[in-house]
């Protein structure tokens, strides 16, 4: 499980703002955030077991996320951390990478893909439904669809519209809300920050873009029970000379 959730041209000082639990087992080897040895352009953090990364942002305005969906696909295939990466380090517009993305679908385990720039974000999942352009607004993504009407979306949604003033301390504190929702049925469901022994948050991550294109990006590491581990803070503007990857 997963969570994520994306003010898009909300806010007149901050035009991206990005809030984000990654959820695994902790036994899991996981390389926390930074800019990678082989390209320094790109800031993320990765799966050591299959090399993907769940989140990541380039110096050249291209973000990537990705979270875990239902299809469970019984044959052989191809890793999903591999289509955040492949899109940072290529030159490919969101929404021809989206669309490329959703016709290779059936290679890949469930998904919801999230590929973009500060002026056009697209959403991308293996199952019905075609590549979407986000508009203006909050949105949320979890492990079932784009700003599905789930518990764990409502209440990260909530939470952020009570924020007094957007920083980068208000969305780590929001990330880390533990209260549980109810399913329709009653059922309980899980909180936005899950704190088990086996399985549970293991990084929030929090990425502000001022209308400047100052880009701030923290990520919050946990360790089992909910205890806090590693904390990165980087700072960098966007390279203005790479201009934005947009179709023609």
């Amino acid at each position: 499980m997963c969570l994520l959730l994306l003010a898009y041209k909300l806010d007149s000082r901050f035009p991206f703002i990005l809030a984000a639990n990654r959820d695994e087992f902790y036994a899991r080897k996981t390389q926390a955030a930074d800019f990678q040895k082989e390209d320094s352009r790109l800031l993320m953090g990765r799966d050591l077991e299959a090399g993907g990364t769940w989140l990541g942002f380039s110096k050249e305005n291209a973000f990537a996320a990705v979270t875990n969906a239902g299809t469970i696909r019984s044959y052989p295939c191809k890793s999903r951390g591999d289509l955040p990466i492949n899109y940072l380090r290529g030159q490919t517009d969101p929404l021809t990478y989206a669309t490329e993305v959703h016709q290779q679908g059936d290679q890949y385990q469930g998904f919801n893909l999230l590929v973009g720039n500060t002026e056009s974000v697209q959403f991308v999942a293996n199952r019905e439904g075609g590549v979407q352009s986000l508009p203006t607004g909050l949105h949320g993504l979890a492990n079932g669809g784009l700003n599905d009407d789930c518990p764990r979306i409502r209440r990260i949604k909530a939470l952020f519209c009570r924020l007094p003033k957007v920083s980068t301390e208000s969305l780590l504190h929001i990330l880390t809300d533990t209260e549980i929702g109810k399913l329709l049925s009653n059922q309980r469901s899980l909180p936005c920050f899950i704190a088990g022994q086996t399985y549970g948050t293991r990084a929030s991550t929090v990425i502000l873009v001022n209308s400047e294109g100052r880009v701030e990006f923290t990520e919050q590491t946990w360790l089992a029970g909910g205890v806090a581990a590693e904390k990165k803070a980087f700072s960098f503007c966007l390279n203005s000379a790479a201009g934005l990857r947009q179709k023609m």
